[in-house]
């Protein structure tokens, strides 16, 4: 619960009603009033007034979050402008590296998953779109520290083989049940970190040269071209 006098109980109470649905993927009232700690006519008020806004649908006697949410994630999503001048660049790098690439958007103490593609060979790797890592203990989160000269490989994670560094940028790879990330982070204006490029892929696949010289090469490209792009559209 927000500890803050400014905010409003009645609004703070419905979005916990809609990370109850969504994490428990749809609910009866006597369910979510046993979760919530609330009486089962206040959440029904919850979710009569929702599903009249559109948020929230019924399924019988389930409620679940309506994919309205959907809607407005990626719009906002889409009026992101590191997101906007990725896209393009980050289809040619998941073309070239035959993987997964995501993009991480810095949000004050989190970093979270905008955008990601995969090159339509290797569509396997299962999207990370929406997924929040902290800043202080991820390995997204990691490299974003490292670029910030407050960390080294063992603060990123104990699953991080080596970290290095390539035309200003720092880069960390981690593996973790057979599938190996590589992070790079995209710095923005006064060469502050704004987000983290991920390549992932299987070890069968990222080893070697593909790891030791194609995927850095490839990567610090890929976000020097963002950068450049995103310099612009933020300086206009």
């Amino acid at each position: 619960m927000v500890a803050n006098a400014n905010t409003v109980k009645a609004t703070e109470t419905s979005f916990r009603v809609i990370a109850a649905l969504v994490e428990r993927d749809g609910a009866g009232v006597s369910a979510l009033a046993g979760d919530l700690d609330l009486s089962r006519s206040g959440v029904h008020k919850h979710l009569t007034t929702l599903c009249e806004l559109g948020y929230v649908r019924k399924d019988g006697d389930t409620y679940r979050a309506n994919d309205r949410f959907y809607t407005l994630g990626t719009r906002i999503r889409d009026a992101d402008t590191l997101v906007d001048v990725s896209r393009e660049p980050l289809v040619d790098l998941a073309s070239a590296m035959n993987e997964r690439v995501a993009l991480y958007v810095r949000r004050g103490d989190e970093l979270v998953c905008l955008y990601s593609t995969a090159d339509r060979n290797k569509p396997d790797r299962s999207a990370p779109d929406g997924n929040r890592r902290q800043l202080a203990d991820s390995f997204v989160g990691g490299i974003v520290r490292t670029q910030e000269g407050g960390t080294n490989t063992e603060d990123i994670g104990s699953n991080v083989e080596k970290l290095q560094s390539i035309r200003g940028h720092q880069i960390a790879f981690e593996t973790v049940d057979g599938v190996r990330r590589i992070a790079m982070p995209v710095l923005g204006p006064e060469d502050v970190p704004v987000g983290v490029v991920v390549v992932s892929g299987s070890t069968g696949r990222l080893k070697g040269r593909r790891v030791g010289e194609d995927a850095p090469g490839l990567m610090v490209s890929t976000i020097e071209t963002i950068e450049s792009a995103y310099d612009d559209a933020v300086s206009e």
